[in-house]
């Protein structure tokens, strides 16, 4: 009936695979759940404790594969067709968590449940990031329905097992494929629902890290543009480019925007840092990567 997924690098997973594993029992169903640690050398000892759990997987890579490649392999171990992928730092928020996808379970391919955030921001030093999720990727269902594929974050993800493998093509171990993953979902028209069921991410990275991965996402764009693998025009940060590029306004934007990268990333790694000055930042970086 259901194989619970979940990939795990350095993060302690006993709360969440135990909060699945009684609401499963509870619901009475078929299920199993499989966790794969992807070479990781933290939090072994007590991640192995839900070994002892039955219809429970855990099995360790011994080197490194990445996210991506991590979900193909447990997708393809997973033995029912609805697969749920979770990130090891996320909780669900609500206990019937698992019953609420079952309601969905037959109106599309997909179904997401949605992200939240903590309302106070225990540390500052992760501030970006905290701001960053409550204010971009915390959106309502009627929000995320606007742009159903963008909107997808594979972080929680219910999806049918045939329709993961058709999208989950590119095995590349790159930070920031959830572009390429939900651009695979729509080119294979595969549905997407997006419904009221969210996770806690609680996984937050310092700002100085999310900064770093960010552009790191904004590396992979380009190459998967480079290799013809998304449009030029599909997500936001493309878009404004082509706009840029329409009114002939990119090499302006590109020498103003590089005069202030110092003073932009002294913001961000702050203890107040401001999204806007992170959109400039990251859009000054990828018209330099795409000038070089």
């Amino acid at each position: 009936m259901l194989s619970i997924l979940i990939p795990v690098y350095n993060y302690p997973i006993s709360n969440l695979v135990n909060r699945l594993y009684q609401e499963a029992l509870k619901l009475k169903i078929d299920f199993e759940i499989l966790v794969q640690e992807d070479a990781s050398n933290l939090y072994l000892d007590s991640n192995q404790n839900i070994k002892s759990l039955r219809n429970v997987s855990y099995q360790i890579n011994r080197t490194n594969i990445g996210r991506t490649a991590s979900r193909q392999a447990l997708a393809i171990k997973a033995k029912f067709d609805n697969l749920l992928f979770l990130d090891a730092d996320v909780l669900p928020a609500y206990n019937n968590f698992i019953e609420q996808f079952l309601k969905y379970n037959y109106k599309a391919d997909v179904i997401v449940g949605g992200t939240k955030y903590e309302k106070k921001l225990i540390d500052n030093k992760y501030s970006l990031r905290w701001k960053f999720g409550n204010k971009r990727e915390s959106k309502t269902v009627q929000n995320r329905n606007k742009k159903k594929y963008l909107s997808v974050i594979s972080q929680c993800l219910w999806i049918k097992k045939n329709a993961f493998l058709k999208a989950n093509k590119n095995m590349q171990n790159s930070y920031g494929m959830d572009i390429f993953f939900s651009y695979q979902l729509k080119l294979n028209n595969i549905s997407v629902k997006h419904i009221e069921n969210p996770i806690y991410h609680l996984g937050l990275e310092t700002n100085e890290v999310f900064l770093l991965k960010s552009l790191q996402a904004l590396d992979t764009l380009i190459l998967l543009e480079n290799q013809n693998k998304i449009p030029q025009d599909y997500s936001n940060i493309q878009r404004a480019y082509k706009k840029l590029e329409k009114t002939l306004m990119i090499s302006p934007f590109r020498i103003l925007l590089n005069n202030f990268d110092s003073f932009f990333k002294t913001n961000l790694i702050s203890t107040n840092p401001k999204l806007l000055y992170f959109d400039l930042y990251r859009l000054s970086y990828y018209l330099k990567k795409k000038h070089v």
